[in-house]
């Protein structure tokens, strides 16, 4: 398994906290789609954004699928979603790219705030996103506010 964790302060207009995925291949988008996300209450949201993903085991042998899981946490409780997810190839090696310092950003961008990289070689740097359209295989988190 592996996993990260950020947390995120936003005071603003938008109504909605929102995390999204994408399946890059060799610099390819191959899939997006949105996963949770929860309202915001009063204009401010202060709280934690958790990521998993894990391998499916199917009778001791790995599956061609990976579940990953975004829970978003705040002070009156948490909300998760777990999808199922076409895995990368089994000879690859792998690295999280993880969100290494604060981003100030405005409410109308996409944030990437973990990924995950697969590839024969790996090349993981400050920019998640650059990362993981560099790699054979990827995946990126994003959050967006709406």
């Amino acid at each position: 398994m592996v996993t990260g964790c950020v947390d995120v302060e936003y005071q603003g207009d938008k109504e909605n906290i929102m995390l999204k995925y994408e399946i890059w291949e060799e610099g390819t988008l191959k899939m997006e789609s949105d996963t949770l996300s929860t309202s915001i209450k009063e204009n401010e949201f202060n709280g934690e954004i958790s990521i998993s993903l894990k391998d499916i085991n199917d009778y001791m042998e790995s599956s061609e699928l990976m579940e990953l899981t975004a829970a978003i946490r705040t002070d009156s409780g948490y909300f998760s979603n777990s999808i199922l997810i076409d895995r990368y190839s089994k000879e690859y090696a792998n690295s999280p790219s993880n969100l290494e310092k604060e981003i100030n950003a405005t409410e109308d961008e996409e944030i990437s705030i973990w990924g995950l990289i697969a590839g024969d070689t790996l090349s993981v740097g400050e920019d998640i996103e650059k990362s993981v359209k560099e790699s054979k295989w990827g995946l990126i988190v994003k959050l967006y506010f709406d």
